[in-house]
């Protein structure tokens, strides 16, 4: 998909961490690697689509569905020519972080919930769905959003509401970036095209995620010879094209940096 940040302009590029900067513009052998690897993985998904059926016909066949929760997810985004990213993933933008979250429930109709979930809650809703206890363990960072499988009725079939699950205004994104010898990135001598893994050592980050009312943005810090940082108001900028670090005001970035502090050392229930 020729996105609004596919192949991006050097003015944009330009604003990025020194991973992105070196990228130069895709040019027709690398664009025809993506197509290709998008066509692959298109096709890849049918394969998935058998097993799902299969899956759910075994269920059915065994009188089980009714009785079960099924969870579809995966693997976090892929960037293809995004930023002149050609493939692979681990970077901070928007199509490399979102994870597809699907789930059947019997007892819950079709909808789509805007409630932030993230991975680290899968385990606690499992244990409270195994258990029927909301006391999730205080070693789990997440929590449970067993409540959203389940229609908004009580459990006496009346129309109470059912509680929502704890709401959540932000969260981390942290990645540690891989290198090898003898220069440090993913591949050596990499390839300034993008046909390669784009990684290395320094492409170490952390981030803070907001959607919470109005705000929808990411703010992130490189651990690098620059202390890099990387800022976006997805209202105004869904493609992340230009990085507002710079005009960030001095208390937006101490509450920011103060946030992120906190989510990087909690452990267990402090996290939630």
């Amino acid at each position: 998909p020729r996105t609004a940040n596919w192949n991006a302009s050097s003015p944009s590029i330009q604003q990025k961490h020194w991973l992105i900067r070196q990228l130069a513009p895709i040019d027709d052998a690398t664009e025809k690697l993506i197509d290709t690897t998008y066509e692959h993985r298109l096709e890849a998904l049918l394969s998935v689509d058998d097993h799902i059926d299969k899956i759910v016909g075994l269920l059915e066949e065994l009188g089980e569905l009714e009785n079960t929760i099924i969870m579809y997810t995966s693997d976090h985004g892929f960037q293809l020519g995004q930023h002149r990213l050609s493939v692979d993933k681990r970077h901070l933008y928007e199509h490399d972080i979102k994870v597809p979250f699907i789930v059947y429930s019997p007892s819950a109709r079709s909808r789509i919930s805007n409630e932030i979930v993230l991975n680290i809650d899968i385990a606690p809703t499992i244990y409270e769905l195994a258990t029927g206890s909301k006391n999730i363990p205080e070693s789990m960072d997440g929590t449970s959003f067993a409540s959203l499988f389940f229609d908004n009725r009580d459990d006496n079939g009346g129309n109470g509401i059912r509680q929502r699950i704890q709401p959540r205004q932000d969260f981390l994104i942290s990645y540690h970036g891989e290198g090898y010898l003898p220069c440090g990135m993913a591949e050596c001598p990499p390839d300034q095209h993008g046909g390669w893994m784009p990684d290395a050592w320094n492409n170490t980050y952390h981030c803070i995620r907001t959607i919470f009312r109005e705000a929808n943005s990411i703010y992130c810090r490189f651990e690098d010879d620059e202390d890099f940082v990387e800022y976006y108001d997805l209202n105004d900028d869904p493609w992340q094209l230009s990085n507002k670090n710079k005009e960030l005001s001095v208390w937006e970035r101490e509450a920011l940096e103060t946030r992120l502090a906190e989510l990087r050392t909690c452990r267990g229930s402090t996290c939630r």
